[in-house]
Formats: C-alpha cells, sequence, structure tokens
C-alpha cells in the first residue's frame, strides 16, 4: 500500500476515471490518514458512475465537506435522484459554484422540465460552454428546436460540441448549413453529419461525405450501413458492410436488420449465425433476428421463432416483446396471453401487443379493456395502446367505451398523444365504424394539424356512412390543401363513387390514379370499381374490366357481379357470371337468393 495520503488519493482517482469502483473503496478503507481530498475523491468517484446510495453513505460520514464535496452529491443527486431531493440539496449550498449551478440544469433537463430548467439557467451568476451545451442539447432533445437555436445564436464563443449538438438535432437543410458553418470539423462532426444524411434517406449523399473521409470511421460506416437498410437497398449495404476494414457487434446488427426489414430471412438468418464465430452477439443481435421469422406472417414458422428465444442466452424487454408479438402475428391467442402473464416485467408495447393479439382473434370488447388494465397495473397507456383500443371499439362497434376512451384521452392532455395526429385519426375511424359520424367529424375538425392518413380517414368516414358526395368533397379539399392522394385514399375515394353510382367520377379517378399519381392498381381498386361497375348494372364492362385483371378475382369480385344480377330473370343472367358449382359458400347463399328473386 502507499505510504503517503497524497499517493493514496492519486491512485483512488485514477482507479475511478477507469471503473474500478471496487478497488477504489478498498484502497480507501485500507488508509490510515485521509485528509478531504480522500473523502472527495472516493465520493467524486461514486458520483461520476451513478452510484448514488454509495455516494450519499460517504457523503453522510465526512467529518469535513467543502465546496467540490458538495459538488459531487449534487451531480450524483442530479443524474439519478428524485426532483425533490435535488432542490432540497441545492437549496442547502453552502456557497453555489458553477458545477453546482450546472448540475442543477441537469436535473431539469434530464427530466424534460424545460421551463424549470431554463430559469435555472437565466440565474447563473455567470456561464461558461458547458452549461450552453446541456440546455441547448436538452431542448434539441425534447424537440424544442426554436429553443435550442434561440441559445445556439445567444452562445457567446461556440465549441465544437456546440456545433456538432446542433448538426444533430436540426432537420437536413439546417444541419447541411451548420456543418458547412463550423471553423473545423472533428469525427464527431463527420459521423453527425453522415448519420443526419442517413435519417433523411439520402444514402447516396451519405456514402459520398464516408468517401471524404480522411480516416476510416466505423460510427459513419455503420450509419450508412443502416441507412442502406432503412431504405431496402440492401445490396448496397452489403457492399459496404464487406469492404469494411473493422466491424464491431453494430455493424454486424445493422446488416442483419437490413436483411430483416426487406424480407431476406434467408439471408439474416446466414448472417446472424456467422456472428457467432466472428463477432459477439448481443440482445440487440437475438431482438432483431427473432422477429425476422414473422415477416412472412407464415404461422408454420412459429417453431422457429420460439426455438430462437429459447436459445437466447439473455433476453431483455423488448426480447419478450417480439415474443409475444409473433404469438399475436400468429394466432394463437391463448400462448400470447400465457407468455404475457411469464412476462418478468411490462411495458406499453407489452401491452398494446396483447390487445393485437385479441383483436386478431376477434375478442374486440377484450381487446378494448386493455387500456384499463394496464392503468389498473400502473403502466402509462401510449399513443400505440389507445389506437389498438379504439380500432377494437370500432371493430366491436362499442360506442360507449369508445367515448369513455376519447374522455381519457382528452383528460391525459398528453402531447405525446398528438403526435403526428395518429390518435385522433383513430378516433376518426372508430366513431365511423359505430355510424356517430358528427363524432367523427368533430374529432377531424378538432385536429390541430391533418395529414394525408387524417384526410384519409375522413374520405372513409363519409364514404362509409353514405355522404358520397361529402366525400369527394373531402377528397378535393385533402388535394388542395397539399397532400398527395395514395394507394389507400384512392380506396376510400372509389368506395365513395360506387355508393353513390358515380360511373364516369369512378372510371376519372381510377385512371388517374394510375396515369397521373403512378399508383398501380391493385386487387382492393380493382374490386371497388367492379363494385361500382355492378351497381350500375354495367355487366360487361365488369366482365372486361374483370378479364383484364392482373390478379385472379376474389371472392369480392364475384360477390359484386352476383350482387349486380339481382331482379334479372335467369335467362338474363349473362353467361360469364360464376355459377353455383364455382362459388364458396356466403356466395351460393347468394345465389340461391338471386334465383328466388328471379321466380
Amino acid at each position: 500500500m502507499p505510504s503517503s495520503t497524497l499517493s493514496c488519493n492519486r491512485i483512488i482517482s485514477g482507479f475511478a476515471r477507469n471503473g474500478h469502483l471496487e478497488n477504489a473503496k478498498s484502497l480507501f478503507d485500507a488508509m490510515f490518514d485521509r485528509d478531504v481530498v480522500s473523502w472527495n475523491s472516493i465520493l467524486g468517484a461514486y458520483s461520476r458512475h451513478g452510484a448514488t446510495s454509495e455516494a450519499r453513505e460517504v457523503f453522510g460520514k465526512m467529518p469535513a465537506t467543502d465546496g467540490f464535496s458538495w459538488s459531487s452529491m449534487l451531480s450524483a443527486f442530479a443524474h439519478t435522484a428524485s426532483r425533490d431531493e435535488v432542490g432540497e440539496l441545492f437549496d442547502k449550498l453552502p456557497v453555489r459554484e458553477l458545477i453546482s449551478w450546472t448540475s442543477m440544469l441537469h436535473s431539469c433537463a434530464r427530466d424534460g422540465r424545460l421551463e424549470e430548467m431554463q430559469a435555472v439557467f437565466w440565474r447563473f451568476p455567470c456561464w461558461d460552454v458547458i452549461c450552453w451545451n446541456e440546455v441547448i442539447t436538452a431542448c434539441a432533445r425534447e424537440g424544442h428546436l426554436s429553443d435550442a437555436l434561440m441559445f445556439h445564436h445567444g452562445i457567446p464563443a461556440r465549441d465544437v460540441v456546440t456545433w456538432n449538438i446542433m448538426v444533430r438535432a436540426l432537420a437536413l437543410e439546417g444541419a447541411v448549413a451548420a456543418f458547412e458553418r463550423m471553423p473545423q470539423h472533428d469525427i464527431v462532426s463527420w459521423n453527425s453529419m453522415v448519420h443526419a444524411y442517413g435519417l433523411a434517406g439520402e444514402t447516396g449523399s451519405a456514402a459520398r461525405l464516408l468517401q471524404q473521409l480522411a480516416c476510416f470511421s466505423l460510427a459513419a460506416t455503420n450509419s450508412v450501413i443502416g441507412a442502406y437498410g432503412l431504405k431496402g437497398q440492401v445490396e448496397e449495404a452489403r457492399r459496404v458492410f464487406d469492404a469494411m476494414l473493422h466491424r464491431n457487434t453494430v455493424s454486424w446488427n445493422s446488416m442483419v436488420a437490413g436483411y430483416v426489414r426487406a424480407g431476406r430471412v434467408a439471408e439474416a438468418k446466414l448472417l446472424f449465425d456467422a456472428m457467432a464465430d466472428t463477432a459477439k452477439r448481443d440482445v440487440v443481435s437475438w431482438n432483431t433476428m427473432l422477429p425476422a421469422f414473422t415477416v412472412t406472417e407464415d404461422a408454420a414458422v412459429l417453431e422457429l421463432v420460439e426455438e430462437c428465444f429459447r436459445r437466447m442466452p439473455f433476453t431483455s424487454q423488448a426480447s419478450w416483446n417480439a415474443m409475444l408479438h409473433a404469438y399475436a402475428c400468429g394466432g394463437v391467442t391463448q400462448r400470447a396471453e400465457q407468455l404475457f402473464e411469464r412476462m418478468p416485467e411490462k411495458d406499453s408495447a407489452s401491452w398494446s401487443a396483447l390487445a393485437s393479439a385479441r383483436l386478431l382473434s376477434g375478442k374486440c370488447q377484450s381487446a378494448a379493456s386493455v387500456v384499463a388494465l394496464m392503468d389498473l397495473d400502473g403502466c402509462k397507456p401510449d399513443a400505440v395502446s389507445y389506437i389498438s383500443a379504439l380500432e377494437a371499439c370500432g371493430m366491436a362497434s362499442d360506442l360507449a367505451q369508445g367515448r369513455i376512451l376519447h374522455a381519457e384521452i382528452v383528460a391525459a392532455d398528453d402531447p405525446a398523444l398528438q403526435d403526428g395526429g395518429k390518435v385522433a385519426t383513430a378516433l376518426v375511424s372508430m366513431y365511423s365504424r359505430c355510424a356517430a359520424l358528427g363524432e367523427a367529424v368533430a374529432a377531424f375538425d378538432g385536429m390541430s394539424s391533418k395529414n394525408l392518413v387524417s384526410w384519409t380517414a375522413m374520405v372513409a368516414a363519409l364514404a362509409q356512412n353514405g355522404f358520397s358526395s361529402l366525400a369527394r368533397l373531402a377528397f378535393w379539399r385533402m388535394e388542395l390543401n397539399g397532400f398527395t392522394p395514395d394507394s389507400i385514399s384512392f380506396i376510400s375515394i372509389l368506395s365513395a363513387c360506387s355508393h353513390a353510382g358515380s360511373v364516369e367520377l369512378g372510371w376519372s379517378h381510377f385512371v388517374s390514379m394510375v396515369g397521373d399519381y403512378g399508383i398501380q392498381p391493385g386487387l382492393d381498386h380493382y374490386a371497388c370499381v367492379l363494385d361500382l361497375l355492378g351497381r350500375a348494372g354495367n355487366l360487361e364492362d365488369a366482365h372486361e374490366l374483370m378479364d383484364a385483371m392482373p390478379f385472379i378475382p376474389g371472392p369480392d369480385s364475384r360477390t359484386s357481379l352476383l350482387s349486380a344480377c339481382r331482379g334479372l330473370p335467369v335467362s338474363k343472367v349473362p353467361e360469364f357470371v360464376p355459377h353455383e358449382q364455382e362459388l364458396d359458400g356466403g356466395e351460393d347463399v347468394l345465389f340461391v337468393g338471386i334465383l328466388a328473386a328471379a321466380g
């Protein structure tokens, strides 16, 4: 053991910097003569590594404290303690140094208390670049980019870290401008810019920037692989992966995830198996591979999913949720329920997966009750949970339960439930399915911002409830507001034209979809037009369209033709209309009904 207190203090600090807390504590306990620096060294070690309870114990035993002691304790509290504990300790500080103010700032930023954080910031006796960066980071992380920009413009002197924060936070255009204005770039700047291009889907720009790097960057290369994977460009991702000088687990996981996302499960499995020899598989690796078997939506592969889950050397919350989701997709609700009960912990994703399993098995009332059960279990419902429950209410036509959920959403006053308007769109669809069109319109009008999905839901609501002319008007308003219709939008408007019997307008939309918007019609689009022609009695046109379809006509298409024959004498029913021996059970009943009506 070192003989002098000074030597011991230095060794304790060295142990702490390298994360060897047990060695630091052993040396501290063995010391015969401790001074305030000794106590501060072990206190600072615990503080830096988030060991709040140990730091609290050391602080309570200190024979004397100084400003560093209080600042270390406050720093430890700022990372893990409650808001009240941090505030109480801050109020007790004998002297408030800049590091103390910065710890208080970090505590507010950690909990997303931006207003309180800014109030603390403006009370600072003076500012350094660290506290400016802290407040800019917090604003950017919480999505308050205008505040982040305000502080960024107000900082007297920006360092590389300051610029990197804004590059990561801004949308691509702003990130490029910030990157170009930087007086100098470090590896973090380059990595952030490559990552920004990747998030924006600008894979070509990301790859070009990667080539401009003076030295190999593992993080930037991984970002490019991830970006290619997100866009489904797995061949390009594989070329970058194969050319890498060095790979880490993130590199392998990104490549496996790219294959999984593209539905190329066999290649994902080969790469995953190769990781056993060349890289350390972590929990992310297993969680990436686990849902891969469900991409095909084939119930026969469920055994593979279970085998993968059993082989996992360790599981996380995401692992359990992925297995639960696999059971939901496979339609094995009983096994999903059993797994849910066995889960060591449940989060909102777990409850949402359970709701999906119940919904897919037709247990709509049970699925709708999930939000209430979450609340009883102490788990706060999120947007996905409410959306699943609202969908269940719509499918069950449970208007009363839907209204209760709507009231809960309003009472929660949670900005996260307004994000992207997804919950509001689910409300529109739920009220529409429950034939409460007035409430559907009110939910739509109450949206602070509307997108293509919400407009499409409103068009569908009007069409489904028999207001075809209003549905067409809403479709035009959607286009006037700058939203380009997609495949689902055209299903809604074609359905509206069908219900209204507007043959010419329906044909016009069908042709426009292909010619003006480049959308290839799917089976649902053809079914809508066949229904439109059938309702109008244009059986010959319907037959020609059915023959021209690049699909085998489904039950909906045949049913449309059968329905169009109602009221016709048997002798007038065209030969191309399916006959009794060609029909399924439900169509068979319809065919018999037509014969009976024809006499």
